[in-house]
């Protein structure tokens, strides 16, 4: 009875030994398998670390940039309505210029008939010119002429001088003469009616 209830025990140790070592081959199996799995799970973490500090990196990158693109932003806000008042202002003056052209197209019309106009006056005045210059030479013409005759009065005026003072002269003795025949006659005619 001893030996069969030491042989059962014994069995049910046995049996339970086999399970534990199947057991233990198992639990040996997951324990690589898990440090297998830790060691990719620690590769993985640094290179997610390494991913993290890079995130960290182009996150502050990213917030340098968006101060700045909000700066920009601004900027532009700015500009845009600055140029909406400009666009206003060019609208005005489009406006303006439609008018202006359409008078300048009025003052160009007038211009060119003003321009025919001043064309055919520019020609009857080179006609003028043309007949002027003409008149001109045959001006200097009787100047010349009128020069060597006005010399030749010049000449015949200074004879004139000399034969009018010659001429008084002569006068101023035929008065002296004239006196004394006057009182050559008195004294003829006191004479005469003396003897008679």
């Amino acid at each position: 009875m001893f030996s069969q209830i030491f042989f059962e025990k014994m069995s049910l140790l046995r049996e339970k030994l086999l399970k534990a070592v199947v057991l233990t081959r198992k639990a040996v199996v997951l324990t690589r398998k898990a440090v297998v799995l830790t060691r990719k799970a620690v590769v993985l973490t640094r290179k997610a670390v390494v991913l993290t500090r890079k995130a960290v990196v182009l996150t502050r990158k990213a917030v340098v940039l968006t101060r700045k693109a909000v700066v920009l932003t601004r900027k532009a806000v700015v500009l845009t309505r600055k140029a909406v008042v400009l666009t206003r202002k060019a609208v005005v003056l489009t406006r303006k210029a439609v008018v202006l052209t359409r008078k300048a197209v009025v003052l160009t019309r007038k211009a060119v008939v003003l321009t025919r106009k001043a064309v055919v006056l520019t020609r009857k005045a080179v006609v003028l010119t043309r007949k002027a210059v003409v008149l001109t030479r045959k001006a200097v013409v009787l100047t010349r002429k009128a020069v060597v005759l006005t010399r030749k009065a010049v000449v015949l005026t200074r004879k004139a001088v000399v034969l009018t003072r010659k001429a008084v002269v002569l006068t101023r003795k035929a008065v002296v003469l004239t006196r004394k025949a006057v009182v050559l006659t008195r004294k003829h005619l006191w004479a005469s009616a003396g003897g008679g």
